[in-house]
């Protein structure tokens, strides 16, 4: 079982904060709890720390993936396809994300093919990554 509990991942914007440094708690801008990181004796606190940090940085690590990605793709990069695999798994629900993947991906991943049909949701279990 993991250490980390879940949930409101799907309604929040960010920024998330850390809200209890003990109890390692992270919330959304309305204090909505997003995530706690729970204690576990077999992972070191540093550890858990580092994980709570990772957790209330998401949305903004999210916004900048997608602000490079897009400013790449502008000025001529290609972009693999793990790239626009981990934007859809992100951003399940943001539809400049996924109007952006259907048009912009190469068609050899099934999985984005897959996607980009209808016939898989993005945010279904935990997929293999493509090889770059």
């Amino acid at each position: 079982m993991s250490n980390i509990y879940t949930r409101n991942l799907e309604l929040s914007e960010g920024p998330w904060r850390i809200q209890d440094r003990h109890r390692l708690t992270i919330v959304d801008p309305l204090d909505r709890t997003i995530a706690v990181v729970k204690d576990n004796p077999s992972i070191p606190v540093q550890e858990r720390l580092a994980n709570a940090h990772c957790i209330a940085t998401a949305p903004e690590l999210l916004a900048a993936l997608k602000e490079a990605t897009f400013l790449l793709h502008n000025m001529g990069v290609s972009t693999n396809a793990s790239i626009v695999d981990l934007l859809v798994r992100a951003a399940p629900d943001d539809t400049q994300i996924l109007e952006w993947a259907n048009s912009h991906t190469s068609g050899k991943d099934a999985r984005l093919r897959k996607l980009r049909d209808g016939s898989l949701l993005a945010h279904e279990s935990n997929p293999k990554m493509p090889k770059p």
